[in-house]
């Protein structure tokens, strides 16, 4: 579904792009579920920092898989989403399959810093899919807090009761 082990965008210039895996990997990022805006790849210094931590250190460029993102903006064709752990509408662990969305916007702005131009790409899902719950990271992380709260008043360690 999503090639890439540590890219989150999948495609080129020439065809568009096939997939993305929303993971929270810029502060600009911004999930709504069925709406998402993705901040566009690049800009940061990969040799001397972590890949996914390291800070905006220039402009985004339109290229590669930013290209690849504002081709499928210019022909309307379909975005296999993955959704990571990291996300907000994430699942709980791992990743999981969202379904088919499309860019309606591409863009660019100045990041959360006001430094550096990056590229953003707004995301809506398509309609006649199958709905995704999107609330159900929520849910089991307010039932887990409920479940040692309750421990912990009866004195119990909750990871006790996970064996």
């Amino acid at each position: 579904v999503h090639p890439p082990t540590v890219a989150g965008i999948y495609g080129g210039a020439e065809e568009g792009c096939y997939s993305v895996a929303v993971s929270a990997g810029y502060p600009e990022d911004i999930d709504l579920g069925d709406t998402f805006t993705y901040t566009g790849s690049g800009g940061r210094e990969l040799k001397t920092k972590n890949l996914r931590t390291a800070p905006q250190s220039s402009d985004q460029q339109l290229t590669r898989g930013n290209a690849a993102l504002d081709k499928s903006a210019q022909t309307g064709n379909p975005i296999r989403v993955i959704r990571g752990f990291k996300a907000a509408m994430g699942p709980i662990t791992g990743y999981r399959y969202d379904g088919l969305y499309k860019v309606i916007r591409s863009y660019q702005a100045l990041n959360s810093e006001g430094k550096y131009k990056v590229y953003k790409f707004d995301f809506e899902r398509l309609p006649g899919q199958p709905p995704v719950d999107y609330g159900a990271k929520e849910r089991t992380l307010a039932q887990q807090a409920a479940e040692e709260a309750a421990a912990a008043a009866a004195g119990i360690s909750y990871s006790f009761l996970l064996r």
